[in-house]
């Protein structure tokens, strides 16, 4: 049995070389940051590990989607007539790409209309790992974040070169 520790020391080494790995990519601040944004979010979630399974066995796959998301974003393709697949599919790599673009793209539609202004990625991230609520409820402020969240947003603004 792994314990809190060891997953959180695997944790930060695995986003530590994911953050050098993309920090040798160029990244153009006109680019469109999905893809990118994309990787680092299973990167960070899962070590890009498909059949992961985290936070006491509720968030599953490379994105570690919780079933009320999956079903959110189930619901919006349904409503686009496109198929809307079972949450065993979390573990399918490109079921789950699909629905974590779909759910990154409505968290980053959702934030800016709350914030009034295009949400940077990190604060994307910092939605999808607290809910969009959770985050506004801390005043999308990055220094009430919890540390480890905090971590992994300053990963991603590096990355992508945004401030935070």
């Amino acid at each position: 049995m792994t314990t809190p520790t060891q997953t959180t020391t695997t944790r930060t080494l695995a986003n530590a070389t994911l953050l050098l790995l993309l920090l040798s990519l160029p990244v153009k601040a006109d680019q469109n940051k999905m893809p990118t944004l994309l990787k680092l979010v299973a990167g960070i979630e899962s070590s890009n590990n498909p059949q992961a399974v985290g936070d006491n066995g509720l968030a599953r796959g490379e994105f570690q989607f919780h079933k009320a998301a999956w079903e959110q974003v189930s619901a919006q393709r349904k409503a686009q007539g496109k198929k809307a697949y079972a949450y065993a599919y979390a573990h399918d790599r490109f079921v789950a790409h699909q629905y974590a673009e779909a759910y990154l793209t409505w968290i980053s539609s959702d934030l800016e209309r709350r914030l009034g202004r295009k949400p940077r990625a990190w604060e994307v991230y910092a939605a999808f790992n607290r809910g969009v609520g959770g985050f506004q409820s801390l005043g999308f402020r990055f220094d009430r974040l919890p540390k480890h969240t905090q971590r992994s947003c300053r990963s991603i603004a590096t990355a992508l070169n945004e401030t935070l």
